[in-house]
């Protein structure tokens, strides 16, 4: 069974991707290694370079988060500001576009607070967790491997490609510091793995915790004739009574060349002088979403059978059975339940970490943040 990285605790989550490491050798808690030079990217050689210097000395200033002899100090925050309000400003775009309204004012319906809010607590909820267990993978001696520390600087030069000059001098960013971030990430995935792991969730526990007939799940193919059209005002308007008999005589001798030996999709690309289609369609054997006909027909099917010339409302069908035992949704589904079960473990680990580590947030520092236009450019 896979195994996957699912959302963690009140709406934080590790990236699944993997964004690069540092040294091999377990490194300072507080302070990491730089890695090599590298080409500098266009922001960075258009960039005012003691402006970026002198706001990377600011923001390394002030502490955001603590930990006992660890913090995370705002240069550090600055990428996850970014990397949220990048996400943010997609919403808000377009709600602006669709709704004439701002994305960023709206009340999040379970939290009750403003979506700004939300992603700036999501922000520090992110970061918060992301410390914890990456001093947690120091404690446990987990170490980067040299693919990771390849990827860190892969990273890091990519994340600079996608900063304007504004961005970088207003976030003060410097590859040392991303490295940073970057490390912590790691490590935390890394511990977080590591936790799971030793979480010994059984296969048959999350077996037995799905239902399987619910799942029963159809893999079909067909050709299909439209019987309808629809007219200026959107109104379905159906062919007459002659035109559709043709259309069933035109399908009977297209089924009995499919019993003949050829495909559906030889057939399809044969006719050219009809709107024919062919496409395949996966669905539940008590699903609402198909037209009930098309379902009634393909559970009568075995595999590589064909169905009769099926008729609903929007014209006519001949399935193909492809696999009458499709485990796609049931997969999903066992997935899921997996990942429910790694949720309610990790909680209730996390929970405890937390109250350990007692992270402490300056709130001087954080409710200066202005979330939105913080980081990234307005204009964009």
């Amino acid at each position: 069974m896979r195994k996957k990285i699912y959302g963690i605790l009140a709406g934080t989550v590790l990236m699944a991707a993997c964004l690069a490491g540092c040294n091999s050798a377990k490194p300072d808690a507080q302070k990491l290694p730089e890695q090599g030079s590298v080409v500098s990217s266009a922001s960075e050689k258009q960039a005012d370079g003691q402006n970026v210097q002198k706001r990377a000395e600011e923001l390394a200033g002030q502490k955001v988060l603590t930990f006992g002899d660890f913090s995370l100090t705002m240069d550090q925050m600055m990428f996850w500001l970014y990397s949220e309000e990048k996400e943010a400003a997609q919403y808000d775009y377009m709600y602006q576009m669709y709704y004439g309204t701002s994305y960023m004012d709206l009340t999040h319906p379970q939290a009750g607070i403003s979506m700004r809010e939300f992603h700036k607590e999501y922000v520090l909820n992110s970061a918060k967790q992301y410390a914890i267990l990456y001093q947690e993978a120091l404690k446990n001696g987990i170490t980067l491997s040299e693919e990771e520390i390849a990827e860190n600087e892969a990273f890091v030069n990519s994340f600079f490609e996608l900063l304007s000059v504004s961005e970088l001098e207003k976030g003060g960013f410097t590859r040392e510091v991303l490295r940073q971030v970057a490390d912590i990430m790691t490590y935390a995935e890394k511990y977080y793995n590591f936790m799971i792991e030793k979480f010994s969730i059984q296969e048959e526990d999350v077996i037995s915790s799905v239902n399987k007939e619910e799942y029963k799940e159809y893999e079909t193919e067909y050709l299909f004739l439209s019987t309808v059209s629809y007219d200026e005002n959107s109104k379905l308007v159906e062919r007459t009574a002659e035109e559709k008999a043709e259309d069933y005589t035109y399908m009977e001798g297209l089924l009995a060349k499919l019993k003949g030996g050829s495909t559906m999709a030889e057939l399809q690309a044969s006719e050219t002088e009809s709107v024919l289609t062919h496409t395949g369609k996966t669905f539940l054997a008590n699903t609402a979403d198909v037209e009930p006909a098309y379902v009634e027909a393909a559970a009568k099917l075995a595999n590589g059978e064909y169905s009769g010339i099926v008729e609903t409302k929007y014209g006519y069908y001949i399935i193909r059975m492809v696999n009458d035992s499709c485990t796609t949704s049931y997969e999903a589904a066992l997935d899921e339940a997996y990942g429910a079960m790694v949720d309610e473990l990790f909680a209730k680990e996390y929970a405890k970490l937390e109250e350990t580590y007692a992270p402490v947030v300056n709130e001087e520092v954080w409710n200066a943040v202005a979330f939105g236009n913080y980081v990234i450019d307005a204009e964009k």
